[in-house]
């Protein structure tokens, strides 16, 4: 780490295109506060090194397990997919005896396989 002193209104520079000027210094020792400018291009991040961290954990804390709810959560998950298993295992809403054509439609099968209608039938007499 390179360690410099700077006094307000002294500047370092970082490549070509970053400079971070002293604006300000309020006290001394340790509960002295430094003003900082920072001129960089917009592609560059600065960010405060305490946000970042904060950031940080509460994302560690937001990806770990829940504890009981999240074994409550597996458990609804598994039930749902144990349905799922049992509805795609029945051949569909025909085979359970949903989804059957109303009185005087024709189903697939009997139009013929492709949604079509089948032939008329002749008019009642």
């Amino acid at each position: 780490m390179l360690v410099l002193s700077r006094r307000a209104g002294e500047s370092i520079l970082i490549g070509d295109q970053i400079e971070i000027r002293v604006l300000q210094v309020r006290g001394s020792g340790p509960s002295a506060v430094v003003r900082l400018g920072i001129v960089a291009p917009p592609e560059v991040k600065v960010l405060r090194a305490e946000v970042v961290e904060a950031v940080r954990e509460e994302n560690r804390l937001a990806a770990r397990p829940l504890g009981v709810q999240s074994e409550a959560l597996k458990g609804l998950l598994q039930a749902a997919l144990e349905r799922r298993g049992e509805a795609q295992e029945g051949g569909g809403p025909e085979a359970r005896g949903e989804g059957k054509p109303a009185d005087g439609q024709k189903g697939e099968s009997e139009a013929g396989g492709d949604g079509a209608p089948g032939p008329a039938e002749p008019p009642e007499a």
